[in-house]
């Protein structure tokens, strides 16, 4: 079979043959040497999630975006199959054999391009380098699993040379991690999503006192945690399972969160191990704070995102809530349970378990108390929505929140708005207007509405996407205008263009328009 002579081409030609290739393809042309490695990194390729796991049979993890059926993974083994077919292929100068598999479980696709493991990951860490480097992408995420001490330093070591910051960070090892390889990987990677640390056991004189700037930690024991670490943290979500905190501090804690301390905080659990009922706990984490309880009303975001797109329930059950001057309420809820893996033991027989949930219901009501309130609002670093403004006959303003993607807030301005509802007098810009509260359930999502009546120019629609936008913090992302005239259509055009210069999507459908309207359109929106 003749051959061509596909290194010859000239660059262009030859990088869109390359484009074609199959991951597997890309990689085997990219090891070829470092003309064809330098060439295949010029590609512009739709860029994967890249994961590692190194486990006994260690693994990289190619996730594209745009093809979720498939998944391209480099598989080390440590018990290589000799008896298939090899191929060998040449990595950093030295031969390897290897075979290509796939297999189909469920839905997806799953292609394996197999080599022998070795002794400290060495070989996968080559190709890991190398397919960071071709796809031109950062290493996404990170498993460590049963892994020595020295192995897991030596892994978290080579990764901070790599690259200073990971979405995701996972170890899991039975054996104890010793202090300065916990403490280097808090110092030395950044985890811009997740840490999640599971091991049997660890230093007990061990304890940290830094803040922590990790949106999600999850730690299977925590009792190095310390309460100065938790109260000066910027995380969004806690788990802190085998803790040392004590009732006292656990009441330190919400007083410190009422005064403004852990202004990202979400969620955080509190699992304690004790030898046995405590006595008065509810009197003790409760000292000096105005606690009532919770009423269930719907309101109230009943999951939380942990990371990604992972979620937990919340559970409604003997619950309590505090409030802070801002509105923000916290919802926390404390018991205990019997310990089923320790059952035969008198020592540390009991779990004690608390949670923290913060929420908001009344962040649009206070803030249009006063303009002190309005200030207030303003300073909360909130997690900011995606603001979206329908002008349609009932208008609305939408808020999507990114980390609550089951929930959907409406501010809904209906021309036939219901009379015979019980109305609640909101005041917007010193005018008091009539309006009422709804939750509905469409499928996975919930929807909430706070209902006004529509005026004739959207004025009191307007007035509230100024407002909205104001105390998030955050620019309107999108507007739509149907079925409006042209004269009205250029209004709410020429009132956006003064609230921003720019936004996301801008979507039109109207039956007439002048040439006017259309060209200030084109000249001012962005």
């Amino acid at each position: 079979m003749s051959r061509f002579p596909l290194l010859r081409l000239p660059t262009l030609p030859l990088l869109n043959c390359i484009q074609y290739l199959k991951v597997f393809e890309i990689i085997d042309f990219s090891l070829l040497s470092k003309r064809t490695k330098a060439l295949v990194s010029l590609v512009n390729w739709n860029q994967p999630d890249i994961h590692l796991n190194f486990i006994e049979d260690s693994q990289i993890c190619l996730k594209f975006p745009n093809d979720p059926g498939l998944e391209w993974i480099l598989d080390f083994e440590n018990e290589f199959n000799d008896g298939l077919d090899h191929t060998p292929r040449v990595i950093d100068g030295n031969q390897f054999p290897s075979y290509i598999g796939s297999a189909l479980h469920g839905p997806k696709v799953f292609h394996y391009l197999v080599f022998p493991n070795d002794e400290h990951f060495e070989t996968m860490r080559k190709m890991a380098e190398h397919v960071s480097k071709i796809f031109r992408t950062p290493i996404a995420s990170f498993g460590i699993h049963q892994q020595s001490d020295p192995s897991t330093m030596s892994i978290v070591r080579w990764f901070s040379t790599l690259q200073s910051s990971v979405v995701d960070v996972r170890i899991k090892n039975e054996v104890s991690t010793s202090v300065p390889t916990l403490l280097f990987i808090l110092d030395n990677i950044k985890m811009t999503d997740h840490f999640s640390f599971n091991l049997e056991e660890s230093t007990p004189d061990f304890e940290y006192h830094k803040a922590i700037d990790i949106p999600t930690l999850i730690l299977s024991h925590s009792h190095w945690i310390t309460l100065k670490s938790i109260l000066n943290s910027s995380s969004r979500v806690l788990i802190l399972d085998e803790s040392n905190l004590t009732l006292h501090d656990i009441n330190t804690l919400l007083k410190c969160w009422l005064k403004r301390s852990n202004p990202q905080l979400e969620y955080i659990s509190i699992r304690r191990s004790i030898k046995k009922m405590e006595e008065n706990a509810f009197r003790i984490i409760t000292k000096d704070l105005e606690v009532r309880e919770h009423v269930e009303d719907g309101k109230r975001p009943m999951q939380i995102v942990f990371h990604r797109k992972v979620t937990y329930p919340l559970s409604n059950v003997l619950c309590y809530d505090i409030v802070r001057d801002d509105g923000t309420i916290g919802t926390f809820h404390q018991t205990y349970f019997s310990r089923s893996d320790d059952s035969n033991s008198d020592e540390h027989s009991k779990l004690h378990y608390f949670y923290l949930h913060v929420w908001n219901k009344n962040i649009i009501d206070f803030s249009l108390l006063s303009k002190r309130t309005k200030a207030l609002v303003s300073l909360v670093n909130w997690n900011q929505p995606d603001i979206h403004l329908n002008f349609i006959e009932d208008s609305q303003i939408c808020l999507k929140f990114p980390n609550d993607p089951g929930l959907e807030w409406i501010l809904d301005f209906e021309n036939e708005f219901d009379d015979e509802l019980n109305h609640t007098s909101r005041a917007i810009d010193g005018n008091q207007f009539p309006s009422s509260i709804s939750s509905a359930l469409h499928g996975p999502k919930v929807f909430h509405y706070l209902v006004f009546p529509n005026d004739e120019h959207f004025e009191t629609m307007r007035k509230m996407a100024n407002h909205v936008s104001t105390i998030f913090r955050t620019s309107i992302a999108s507007f739509e205008i149907h079925q409006q005239s042209d004269q009205l259509t250029m209004s709410i055009v020429k009132w956006f263009s003064t609230l921003q210069s720019s936004v996301v999507n801008l979507h039109i459908k109207i039956d007439d328009i002048t040439a006017p309207t259309l060209l200030f359109i084109l000249d001012i929106s962005k």
